[in-house]
Parts: C-alpha cells; structure tokens; sequence
C-alpha cells in the first residue's frame, strides 16, 4: 500500500505542477518575447513534439523558442529579431545574457537597457551608447545617427539549445562556448514580438491537469475507504 500512496501522491505533484507551469504562461501572455514554458510529460508522445522548437530544462521543463508575431508599435526604442536570434544584454550585476524582448528604453547615458536595467551590448562586446537625437536600426542590427554608424546590435543564436537556461525577468543565459554572433539576424525597428503563449492551449492543459488530479484524489478516496472497512472488519474480529 505504501508504493500505491507513493504512486498517486507523485501524479498529483505533476498535475501540480503542470498548472502551475500553464498559470505562468497566461499570466506572462503579454509580455514582449516570452517563451512558453512545457511541462516536459506532455512533450512525451505528443504528435507535434518534432515541430516545438523546445529545448530540455532540467528533467521536467522545457521551453518552447518558437517565434511570436510581431506588431508594429511606432515606438523606435521597441526592437523586434525576425527568425532566430537573441539580443545580448549585461545585466547591472555585470553577467551577458541574452533575451528576445525587445522593449527598451534609452537611460541618460544614451543606453539602449531593459526594464530591469539591463544594458544592450554591441557585437563583440561593450554597451551600446547613443547620441542625442534619434536614430535608426537597420536590418542586420546597425545603428545609424546623423547618416553615421555608431555601432552595431549585438545578435547571436545558440550552438547547443540544450545548454541554454532560463536565467531571470524573461533573460536567459548560456555557457559562451555555445554562443555565437548571428550574421544573418534580421532587427526590426518599432515593433515588438508577442509572446508565443496560446490562451486556449493553457486552459486545456490546465483542465486536463485537473481531470488528472481528480482520478488521483478519487484513488485515494477508494484507498481511505478499503482501509477504513480493513480495520473494522479486523476490530470486529
């Protein structure tokens, strides 16, 4: 009986944590760039697990890397990367990792930065600083001011995805052996990319987990009866 207990109290931890997985994705629908987060059971068996761009994190979680769509938001510090690649960002603690959330602002020293601080990096290394007024960003990532580059975004893509981990506010970080700058990066300037969660997807997953959860509980219920006529069947004796 004890392994019974043991079995239906581990289904009930992953059905726990399934939800808690898809809350966080719809609770991160509107974020610029977020990736959804997998529970690595349901990648087993799926029929499109070849078609999710996902990679492993730890031995119950993935992430899908597949591409939002992007929307035009007008705003020029709003940068969006067509196809694969991820912006390089030095965090102010001073660690380089990367993101695909493109909505930056510019700090009064001319840096493009993240919400939470983190400064764009130009390719091959060093922040990216502007000059007063405006500028423009070409497609591979060259900033442009006054007709004169005055750096270049820096893009890169990943060698192994596997070594890739979800870091902090949406970054992620990668041994530097696995990255490796992106030539062929295309940047769009004043849009953003949506998040590639999908609302109905969630709520299923989401209200499959429950189902689960409600066998489990209806297990244990059964076991609590069977025991409970065990001992008055045995006290009776």
């Amino acid at each position: 009986m004890g392994a019974f207990l043991e079995s239906v109290g581990d289904i009930l931890s992953r059905v726990e944590g399934r939800v808690e997985i898809a809350a966080q994705n719809i609770s991160n629908s509107a974020t610029p760039g977020y990736k959804r987060q997998i529970s690595f059971e349901s990648l087993i068996g799926a029929p499109d697990t070849d078609a999710l761009t996902g990679l492993v994190q730890g031995p119950s979680q993935a992430i899908d890397f597949a591409s939002g769509q992007l929307q035009d938001t007008g705003n020029p510090n709003d940068l969006a990367i067509s196809g694969t690649g991820f912006f390089t960002v030095r965090t102010p603690g001073g660690e380089t990792l990367y993101t695909r959330q493109g909505q930056f602002r510019r700090d009064e020293d001319g840096h493009l930065i993240t919400a939470n601080g983190a400064v764009v990096q130009q390719r091959g290394g060093g922040d990216l600083a502007l000059k007063p007024g405006d500028f423009k960003v070409l497609d591979d990532g060259t900033v442009v001011q006054s007709g004169e580059p005055v750096g270049r975004i820096g893009i890169v893509d990943f060698v192994d995805a596997k070594a890739v981990r979800l870091s902090q506010d949406g970054l992620y970080s990668a041994p530097d052996a696995t990255v490796t700058a992106l030539d062929t990066a295309s940047v769009r300037q004043g849009a953003l990319e949506t998040s590639n969660v999908a609302l109905g997807v969630e709520m299923m997953t989401i209200m499959a987990a429950l189902r689960q959860a409600q066998s489990g509980q209806h297990l244990m219920n059964t076991y609590d009866d069977l025991m409970g006529r065990a001992i008055t069947t045995f006290g009776q004796g």
